[in-house]
């Protein structure tokens, strides 16, 4: 009774989203008139054009996310991990062109885009080619858990893809259950037993047609195919080793256990595994644990938005189908005024004709009538104020369905009264939708990065292999030595992430814009000019380097606006020029100093060498003048003299200073 239980969870669930789905599509499509709209024109004779507002900006959008589109990115946790995630990252890079996954993930990107969700699977190939692959999974056939939150499937207990075979299909591809099959198709009761000895009962009231129908359709001979995709959990016994790292219980021998044991107490967590359970019909035919190196669905989704306690989704193109009908129905009401007028003549004006030959007559392009004299000639009168009110209803449509995308001038509510109010919601909830959007598609890439990558190295396991970087250059993993396996590909530690990119050009125009609308709203002048010059900086505009610091310098806002490296090189620039003026002030202050030690030895070499006169004039007075002949100098006069002469070079030497 699994597969009873299954399926009513799922009934309870809302579906009417996959009704929403599918009208987006149809407008998206061009199908957008209604049963009233087509009576009306076949009525009227009114040719009913189709004027799809809807289409062209969806694709602005999806050509937006291809042109961005950027690959996957390991980065190394280690240097010893470094030449490792080049090869892997390369080897990634490879596996996701074979099967094309970029191309698949920009067709779950549309869908996501345009009814609010899509769907990727992930695995390895069961055919022949390439070793993966990856699908874009029916909407329509597929089903989630949609109780729990998780826009990934984190917290999610079971996700089922459903698949219709006719009876023979399902007979060729499993041949061992024939019986069965038949059985299923040829019963009448409320139960059936299969080969295996399980039985199924399908009488409990609500299964007598719903559930019946659900799994085998008698009258189109068609059985259903349940993939169910489940999450197990399991108590697993761990131990931690000295050097920190951690075993399994199962992944250990007994001596390393014991060894373990005596050192380490084991500790118990909770591990959950992914289950496969396949249902052919009523019949179980599988269940067993997913083969696949991960604790993930191996479904990933993209949705847009989701909404309520259900997390039903919603696209872009729902918030646009509203105003897309408006407009549809103002154009036919313009048509019909158009198409129809009103002829407005005296009785008897016209010479020999009934009212309704007048009619006719007026309707001719190579009309002749004959107006008796005195009469008011016939007159054609339109709904000319109507004509103008359609006009600019419909122009208020064409802005509605605009902004509803979230891609053109959005944000501002430029219309009057509540239009303007209604297309300013409408923008906002837009806008925000198309950035979620952006940001479910990175999450989704990087889930299906760590899920394919797992399965690359998965299948490398403990095998010598060699890789070769986007480099050319070649890595080898798991080689054997004498002392153990050298560079194990299972001890490569990595981040996985998308290559950054620079902002897109509608995306920087769209933040102009609301910071334009914010500045001219706004009463602060500071603030204004502050959100004008971040608004000038996301322009595309020639000269901007240049008008920026003019504009900046007047408004004594420097260094608003600059990029980080400008802004690193300025305040280099100027730490230079500050080290330079230290050391000029420094090399002036120095050159101060010298001056004036020099000019004090001047002035005490001059001093002393006055001093040494004064001290030789007093010695010469006091020798007797009467004694002729020459005495040989003294012991302090020869002191004196010694004393001159040394004054006399220390000054002559200050001097040349």
């Amino acid at each position: 009774m699994k597969l009873a239980k299954l399926l009513t969870e799922i009934s309870y669930q809302p579906n009417h989203w996959r009704k929403d789905y599918a009208e987006c599509f149809d407008f998206i499509n061009g199908e957008q008139f209604t049963a009233e709209q087509i009576e009306k024109a076949e009525k009227l004779n009114l040719n009913l054009r189709q004027f799809n507002l809807i289409r062209a900006p969806i694709n602005s959008l999806t050509g937006s996310e291809v042109k961005t589109r950027v690959d996957y990115l390991l980065k190394a946790r280690s240097e010893e991990s470094y030449n490792g995630t080049m090869a892997l990252n390369a080897e990634l890079n490879r596996a996701e062109k074979t099967i094309s996954l970029s191309d698949k993930i920009s067709k779950s990107f549309y869908s996501a885009a345009v009814g609010g969700c899509g769907f990727i699977r992930i695995g390895e190939n069961t055919e022949v080619g390439s070793r993966y692959h990856a699908e874009q999974i029916p909407t329509e056939n597929f089903y989630w858990d949609m109780t729990r939150d998780g826009e990934l499937f984190d917290n999610t207990r079971w996700c089922v893809v459903r698949t219709n075979l006719s009876v023979d299909e399902a007979i060729a591809m499993y041949p061992k259950q024939k019986a069965d099959i038949e059985a299923q198709k040829n019963t009448d009761a409320g139960s059936i037993s299969f080969s295996n000895g399980t039985a199924f009962s399908f009488d409990t009231g609500m299964f007598d047609n719903t559930f019946r129908t659900q799994v085998f359709n008698e009258i189109d001979d068609i059985i259903t195919i349940h993939e169910v995709f489940y999450k197990k959990k399991k108590r697993v016994e761990i131990f931690t080793s000295k050097d920190g790292t951690q075993h399994l219980v199962s992944s250990i021998d007994k001596q390393l256990a014991q060894n373990l044991r005596l050192s380490k107490k084991t500790a118990w967590k909770t591990d959950i595994e992914i289950w496969r359970t396949v249902y052919l019909g009523y019949m179980q035919i599988e269940d067993k644990k997913a083969d696949q190196p991960h604790n993930f669905f191996p479904i990933v989704p993209i949705f847009n938005e989701l909404s309520n306690k259900w997390n039903a989704p919603i696209g872009i193109v729902k918030h646009a189908i509203d105003p897309q009908k408006q407009y549809n129905e103002h154009r036919l009401e313009m048509q019909k005024i158009m198409r129809n007028k009103q002829i407005v003549f005296e009785q008897d004006s016209i010479v020999g004709l009934s009212n309704f030959e007048i009619i006719n007559e007026i309707n001719r392009a190579d009309s002749a009538l004959e107006i008796k004299q005195g009469k008011k000639f016939p007159m054609i009168k339109r709904e000319f104020q109507d004509l103008s009110r359609f006009a600019e209803l419909i122009r208020l449509d064409q802005q509605n369905i605009r902004e509803c995308t979230g891609l053109t001038k959005s944000f501002t509510g430029e219309a009057d009264g509540l239009s303007g109010k209604a297309i300013a919601s409408n923008a906002e909830l837009a806008g925000s939708s198309v950035i979620s959007l952006f940001d479910a598609k990175d999450k989704m890439r990087t889930r299906i990065g760590e899920i394919l990558l797992s399965h690359i190295i998965a299948d490398m396991g403990d095998d010598e292999v060699d890789i070769e970087t986007e480099a050319d250059k070649k890595i080898s993993f798991n080689q054997k030595m004498d002392g153990g396996v050298l560079n194990p590909i299972a001890e490569i530690k990595y981040d996985i992430q998308l290559a950054s990119i620079k902002t897109s050009a509608g995306f920087k125009q769209l933040q102009a814009d609301r910071l334009t609308s914010l500045a001219n709203n706004s009463r602060e002048p500071t603030m204004q000019a502050v959100l004008q010059l971040l608004a000038l900086e996301l322009e595309d505009l020639p000269n901007k380097k240049e008008v920026l610091p003019i504009l900046h310098k007047k408004l004594g806002l420097d260094g608003l606006g600059e990029d980080k490296d400008a802004a690193e090189q300025r305040a280099a620039n100027e730490a230079e020029a500050a080290k330079q003026q230290e050391m000029i002030a420094q090399q002036q202050m120095e050159l101060a100093t010298a001056d004036k030690e020099a000019d004090i030895a001047v002035k005490n070499a001059d001093a002393q060498l006055k001093l040494a006169q004064a001290q030789k004039a007093l010695a010469e007075a006091q020798q007797p003048q009467e004694q002729p002949q020459v005495e040989q100098p003294s012991k302090q006069d020869e002191e004196v003299n010694n004393a001159f002469n040394e004054y006399v070079k220390q000054a002559e030497a200050s001097q040349a200073i």
